[in-house]
């Protein structure tokens, strides 16, 4: 049976969405190590890298549903959001800039203001473990 090309593409996003979740978005599969730190801080411009924040954005934007795999990832995210409910600049990709537009350290709009159903998956409760 020959696959329509929405079909192939249906899977081969399966596929991918598979590979980050055996991986719990940031893990190694063989050894359980953080593949690389900086997977785990936020960053703005995230240009063509990835982090957890990025990675469950991804998860939300297709509606994937409720998943364990992820759940030490929403917990990364949940206890770095700050207690004014901002999530923090915690790294910058060196590149050509013209402007600074956030200080490293500090809340980060560009990390928060575009991200409502963030906040709803960082306030879940906790049952997905």
């Amino acid at each position: 049976m020959q696959l329509t090309p929405p079909s192939k593409a249906r899977a081969v996003q399966q596929r991918g969405r598979e590979f980050l979740l055996t991986h719990r978005l940031f893990r190694s599969h063989r050894t359980g190590a953080i593949i690389k730190p900086q997977f785990l801080r936020f960053s703005f411009p995230p240009r063509w890298h990835y982090d957890v924040l990025r990675a469950l954005d991804y998860f939300l934007a297709v509606n994937a549903r409720r998943e364990p795999r992820l759940a030490e990832a929403i917990d990364i995210v949940r206890n770095n959001r700050r207690p004014d409910g901002r999530w923090p600049l915690q790294n910058r990709y060196p590149s050509k800039t013209y402007f600074e537009l956030e200080k490293v350290g500090a809340p980060s709009g560009w990390n928060t203001l575009p991200r409502p159903a963030r906040l709803e998956l960082v306030e879940r409760d906790r049952s997905v473990k």
